[in-house]
């Protein structure tokens, strides 16, 4: 969703667009009134604000582990049901629904960075990781909210691969490693942040090509 005048322009998964002419189309409180109020009260209200506040200009404050994991779990929430809306693919089993409600955290083998980009918009990117034989190892998910952009590597079957795939921007602090946790504070601002074109050629990691619409 890129903010252009009044206007608000979604950009789905699929890569189509829609012009919802206001916020409101993005909104769906009635979905399932347990599990809206459940992951509502303890993960979109308490992350919106810590996402706000990030994305304020010239913010500077120091992320704990808990608002890195607050963090984690608005991702990790939110994809799973961007997944529950996908028309056609692989679906979310209810299992791992309900796994994440009980536990409180993504899977193990699942793997997620944060990242400022100089590009403002509001876009989710997801595409599965294949072999040659096109069987699956996995999934690449991008996700853009405001200059704020998480990319997610799950059902890797692996341990923090963004350590080994990524690791001369996290060595330079560009980006940060929210999960796995690693109990260590994040100081923000970050040392350096992605362009516009950066950030697409990290959400085109698993071959399936994405662009901002703007």
């Amino acid at each position: 969703m890129n903010p252009n005048n009044e206007r608000r322009i979604v950009q789905l998964p699929t890569g189509q667009i829609a012009d919802s002419h206001g916020w409101d189309m993005a909104t769906h409180r009635h979905v399932c009134e347990p599990c809206n109020a459940w992951m509502g009260s303890e993960y979109e209200g308490p992350a919106s604000a810590l996402i706000r506040t990030l994305n304020t200009e010239h913010a500077t404050l120091t992320l704990s582990p808990d608002d890195q994991l607050l963090l984690v779990n608005w991702v990790y929430k939110t994809s799973l049901m961007l997944e529950c809306t996908k028309p056609v693919g692989p679906g979310v089993e209810r299992g791992e629904c309900i796994r994440f409600r009980n536990r409180g955290q993504p899977p193990s083998d699942c793997s997620i960075i944060l990242g400022f980009c100089d590009h403002e918009a509001l876009a989710y990117h997801r595409a599965l990781i294949t072999t040659g034989r096109d069987k699956r190892i996995g999934y690449a998910t991008t996700m853009v909210v405001g200059r704020l952009f998480f990319h997610v590597l799950g059902d890797t079957r692996t341990l923090n691969p963004h350590d080994r795939l990524f690791a001369g921007h996290l060595s330079r602090g560009e980006i940060v490693r929210l999960y796995p946790r690693t109990g260590q504070p994040v100081v923000w601002p970050l040392a350096g942040y992605f362009t516009k074109d950066a950030v697409e050629v990290l959400a085109n990691f698993a071959g399936v090509p994405f662009e901002f619409i703007t």
